[in-house]
């Protein structure tokens, strides 16, 4: 008598995704700003690999704010002095996290300026204006353009 032995091979097929860290690809925004505490400047970055999260930073850090951590774009806030900001962001995912992408933000600072004169003349007649400005965080360049309303002369 014989015997038939029958061998079955199975075949398993398994497919591997390999997940990615995100990469940034773009950044956006200003070079050089004015610094205002209570204003801001939108940053903004592209990144491949659909990251979840973004880590915004600044140093020096003191006086700065950033709003909209977290997100792929932020409104940064400088202190009230010159100097370059490095901003940094972070993209992460599930996988993991990207190299941190670097940016160097030159900030002036905003001077203040103060007018004296007569805020009201009468037709025909002249009055004199003067603008002063001081800078907190050191000396700087001013200039001044004025600017009258229409129907107005400036000498």
């Amino acid at each position: 008598m014989k015997k038939i032995y029958l061998l079955t091979l199975l075949s398993f097929l398994t497919t591997f995704a390999v997940a990615q860290v995100p990469v940034i690809t773009q950044f956006a925004g200003p070079a050089s700003v004015c610094s205002s505490p209570s204003g801001g400047s939108t940053y903004a970055v592209s990144a491949t690999n659909a990251p979840t999260n973004y880590l915004w930073t600044v140093s020096p850090a003191s006086g700065v704010g950033i709003s909209g951590n977290g997100s792929s774009s932020v409104m940064i806030s400088f202190p009230y002095s010159n100097g370059n900001y490095t901003i940094s962001c972070v993209a992460s995912n599930g996988s993991g996290s990207s190299v941190p992408y670097t940016y160097t933000v030159n900030v002036f600072e905003t001077p203040t300026v103060t007018f004296s004169g007569a805020n009201t003349f009468c037709q025909g007649s002249s009055t004199a204006l003067q603008a002063s400005s001081t800078i907190l965080g050191g000396s700087s360049t001013i200039f001044y353009n004025w600017s009258p309303p229409s129907g107005l002369n400036s000498t």
